[in-house]
């Protein structure tokens, strides 16, 4: 096989940027590719977010068709508590998968930047309804 048979789009050593179209502006419009660790933070902040606004309701529910409010030994108090921790844990994992993204090289950081934000939106809005909880009594 010799290299001058090869097509120079297939060509295994081709330049990075041959077949990347100019815009006339003096730059190519290569767009990155995002990060795949970025869109795994995304995607588990905005499923923990409904996951835990499921719980927030069910609480709700179950608080307010009890006479007397929920009982805090109960089973279905122990699943929402367990429930609620399993998001903690699960929304600081996808914060480590966005900041991975975020130092992701030769990658878009949109998603990983989002991930970041909402994941930790999300263990701030968990740690304010602690605070809310405790100060209730």
């Amino acid at each position: 096989m010799s290299f001058g048979s090869t097509p120079p789009s297939s060509h295994p050593y081709r330049p990075l940027n041959q077949g990347v179209a100019n815009t006339g502006t003096g730059t190519q419009s290569g767009a990155l590719k995002h990060s795949g660790l970025g869109i795994a933070s995304f995607l588990t902040a905005i499923c923990l977010g409904f996951a835990l606004i499921a719980l927030i309701a069910v609480a709700g529910v179950v608080e307010a068709s009890n006479p007397g409010g929920m009982d805090g030994e109960s089973a279905t108090a122990l699943m929402i508590g367990l429930g609620i921790f399993a998001i903690i844990g699960l929304s600081f994992i996808g914060l480590a998968l966005g900041f991975v993204g975020v130092f992701a090289a030769n990658r878009s950081k949109v998603f990983a930047i989002l991930g970041v934000v909402f994941n930790g939106l999300l263990l701030l809005a968990i740690g304010a309804l602690f605070v809310i909880g405790t100060a209730a009594g």
